[in-house]
């Protein structure tokens, strides 16, 4: 994450560099080439917190302190190219309101989803301080408890998951400025979860397959017991 925060403010200076000495005719262009950036630093924050969140939880739980303080300085860094975003969306130039209104909009579909998806772990650990707004992360801790209390929770988390990935399928650009440090922030994050989480495809599993598979397993073992017993008895007899 530092190097893509490093990459983000190095665009974002750019970009106010050129706009101070661009006329009015360039500035628009200017602008279809930052918003890339801009959107990729508002939507980047939802993992950046949640992931953050995670790894404080993790190194409580453990009585440890590794993989915290590496995400408390990404997160930190996502932080300042976040004032740097927003700095260019209420005083940048060359683009219309309806821009400004649409990258907004995207900012505050994110920080809804981030609080919504903190309610999972309030529960357990206090992660107010990566929130956005604590009290809403709060009330959607009550709701999900509710929710958890009187049904299934897999056919909740598949319309959550649906959904999450519905949100960001329009308002934002098709091509993403730093793919390739995405990759690897990806590659990074998914390399701390068990292998036994994902498929042979390399999905990860939903808790449902994983408890099934268990149990077909464990029934499997059962069987082959029961057989090599039986084979046993009948060859003594």
């Amino acid at each position: 994450m530092p190097r893509e925060a490093d990459s983000w403010t190095k665009a974002l200076k750019n970009y106010d560099a050129r706009l101070r000495a661009a006329d009015a005719a360039a500035r628009a262009p200017l602008w279809r080439s930052i918003r890339p950036t801009l959107e990729e630093i508002l939507t980047g924050e939802l993992l950046t917190r949640i992931w953050t969140a995670v790894a404080n939880a993790h190194d409580r739980a453990h009585g440890q302190a590794v993989a915290g303080p590496v995400a408390r300085s990404a997160f930190v860094s996502h932080l300042e190219a976040r004032n740097r975003a927003l700095n260019v969306i209420v005083y940048g130039q060359g683009f219309s309101v309806d821009e400004a209104v649409s990258l907004n909009r995207i900012r505050r579909r994110t920080e809804r989803w981030t609080d919504m998806l903190l309610g999972y772990l309030i529960q357990h650990y206090d992660v107010r301080a990566v929130a956005f707004d604590a009290g809403r992360v709060l009330d959607f801790a009550e709701s999900l408890h509710r929710d958890q209390a009187g049904s299934s929770s897999r056919p909740a988390w598949q319309l959550i998951v649906s959904s999450l990935r519905s949100a960001y399928q329009s308002d934002l650009s098709p091509m993403s400025p730093s793919g390739r440090w995405n990759e690897r922030i990806v590659d990074s994050i998914l390399s701390c979860f068990d292998t036994v989480l994902f498929d042979s495809t390399g999905l990860l599993q939903s808790l449902w397959m994983l408890r099934a598979t268990c149990a077909t397993d464990g029934t499997l073992a059962l069987i082959d017991d029961m057989l090599a017993t039986q084979s046993s008895a009948d060859s003594r007899s």
